[in-house]
């Protein structure tokens, strides 16, 4: 996908989780990236369901580092300040 079709666009990632605790730290890298990639804004939230991608907006997180927008030099990585989100392991299916 062109570079171009991201910008101005939304990306939803689901993650799915087999540890919990009671905080997060997200980690966005640009370690193959020959330019700086600027985020504009990233939230974490809970699904409305397990099996729904729609969000829960009661549980949109905080932004990260205090910051709305974060931008990650070339072959550089980006870590979050611990956000307080209680996170809940994914049961595992047999």
């Amino acid at each position: 996908m062109p570079f171009e079709d991201l910008r101005n666009a939304t990306v939803r990632q689901i993650f799915h989780l087999s540890v919990g605790g009671p905080v997060l730290r997200v980690h966005l890298s640009n370690a193959f990236g020959v330019e700086p990639l600027h985020i504009a804004s990233v939230h974490v939230a809970r699904p409305l369901s397990p099996s729904a991608s729609t969000i829960d907006i009661a549980t949109i997180g905080r932004d990260l580092r205090g910051k709305a927008d974060v931008t990650i030099p070339p072959g550089a990585e980006f870590a979050s300040d611990p956000l307080p989100f209680a996170i809940f392991p994914c049961p595992i299916s047999r």
